[in-house]
């Protein structure tokens, strides 16, 4: 997914991703089904503050982290007041640091314990996941 607004692939020469109103980009992470980034957000005064985190892609798991698994074409914001210092992305989920380091924040497939959270043995459905970013217990 290219974050253009459209799903159209495979893209052969450089597209731009369609950024957020009000954003630039600060670091961008991909995995196999998506991408992630985090953006700096414009203030009222029109300076740019708090890192968020927006996610694009498939999403059949979960992997933007909007609370749905509906596939998104273009940066969606995740579902977290998390102001993240840095992602990581794995093959289907994403995790997020904040600026506490004592916080982190995942979201996408689970089917291994990807995310951190108790896995329940008898769950081996593949397509499992979370798509609402959880806390992971540190």
């Amino acid at each position: 997914m290219i974050g253009d607004g459209t799903s159209s692939s495979p893209r052969t020469t450089p597209t731009q991703t369609i950024l957020p109103t009000g954003t630039h980009a600060l670091g961008v992470y991909a995995n196999a089904r998506g991408t992630c980034a985090v953006f700096a957000e414009e203030s009222v005064s029109g300076d740019f503050h708090s890192a968020a985190q927006y996610c694009w892609g498939r999403n059949w798991a979960g992997e933007v982290g909007d609370g749905s698994t509906t596939q998104r074409d273009s940066p969606t914001r995740v579902k977290s007041e998390l102001s993240p210092s840095s992602l990581s992305s794995g093959g289907f989920h994403t995790c997020a640091i904040a600026d506490d380091p004592s916080v982190v924040n995942c979201w996408g497939r689970d089917y291994l314990g990807q995310l951190g959270a108790k896995m329940d043995p008898e769950d081996l459905d593949a397509n499992s996941g979370r798509s609402d970013p959880i806390r992971v217990l540190l």
